[in-house]
């Protein structure tokens, strides 16, 4: 199978996960946004329940130890409110680096169905000091099994290398999906994807 037939009879597919990819950016930046504001809330409470030091003699107008311990159950409240949406940003994260493993997916498999066995894969195009063959092949196995917690040698090497030639932190504890697809491939949207893909060498 030639990789542009291969390509054609997963369009849907790969347009779908570049769709979802943007759907799951534009509400991270809105869970970021009810993080900061749920974090600022708990900085305001805790503020105000500094104030009961301050207040050794009891001058304190009546009631406001009321309002104090009222505070500190808000700034708990507040506290588990961050934690809810901190959990959920993690979620949404996590949906994105899936999705962009589900492309690197594409993109072995294209390889496969293209060239064959690993072999035969084209090797001119370069990551870094890496093929770019290489790179996507033993970034898709990363995304796929990083909950192991025991990357291989080699995945460890390849991404070393990338660390080194691209100047780029990667946590081998976590799916490196969209880092890989979006910083290091630069693989921005379907288009570019499928260019570069028919593109190989």
């Amino acid at each position: 199978m030639k990789m542009i037939d291969y390509l054609e009879s997963v369009d849907f597919a790969l347009r779908s996960y570049y769709d979802s990819i943007q759907h799951y950016k534009l509400e991270i930046t809105k869970t970021n946004q009810q993080l900061s504001e749920a974090i600022r809330k708990v900085f305001v409470a805790e503020k105000h329940l500094s104030l009961g030091e301050w207040d050794p003699d009891d001058n304190l107008p009546y009631g406001y130890i009321d309002h104090l311990h009222g505070m500190k159950a808000k700034g708990y409240s507040d506290s588990l409110e961050a934690k809810a949406i901190k959990e959920k940003l993690d979620i949404q994260k996590e949906s994105v680096n899936q999705l962009s493993g589900s492309i690197l997916q594409v993109a072995k498999q294209g390889l496969s169905y293209a060239y064959g066995d690993p072999s035969l894969w084209p090797s001119s195009q370069l990551v870094g000091t890496q093929a770019l063959s290489k790179v996507i092949r033993i970034a898709r196995n990363q995304s796929l099994h990083y909950e192991d917690g025991k990357p291989s040698e080699q995945i460890k090497k390849c991404f070393e290398l990338l660390e080194k030639d691209l100047s780029i932190t990667f946590d081998l504890t976590k799916n490196q999906g969209e880092t890989v697809v979006f910083k290091v491939l630069q693989w921005s949207d379907h288009p570019t994807f499928k260019n570069l893909m028919l593109n190989l060498k």
